[in-house]
């Protein structure tokens, strides 16, 4: 059984992908963090090529329901040869 250290940092993990948080969860914990999973989040599907203003928007937005240190997690999938 793996040491559970008590001293954990806590963020909230805004998310509705319930196996996402776990697995996330467990690797938040090799660093000293404790997450809980934020379920209610905004459905907000910005589309834009620059990754890191999507990223911005969403957690700018998730934060205005949580009001707590939070992460997010997005990603992207551009292929050049169709426009994306």
């Amino acid at each position: 059984m793996r040491n559970v250290r008590r001293d954990l940092y806590e963020l909230i993990f805004v998310t509705r992908n319930r196996h996402k948080f776990m697995e996330v969860s467990r690797i938040a914990e090799e660093f000293g963090l404790r997450l809980k999973q934020y379920d209610k989040e905004p459905k907000l599907e910005l589309q834009h090529e620059r990754q890191e203003l999507i990223v911005l928007t969403a957690a700018s937005t998730a934060l205005l329901y949580v009001n707590k240190p939070l992460i997010i997690e997005d990603s992207g999938l551009y292929i050049k040869y169709l426009n994306g």
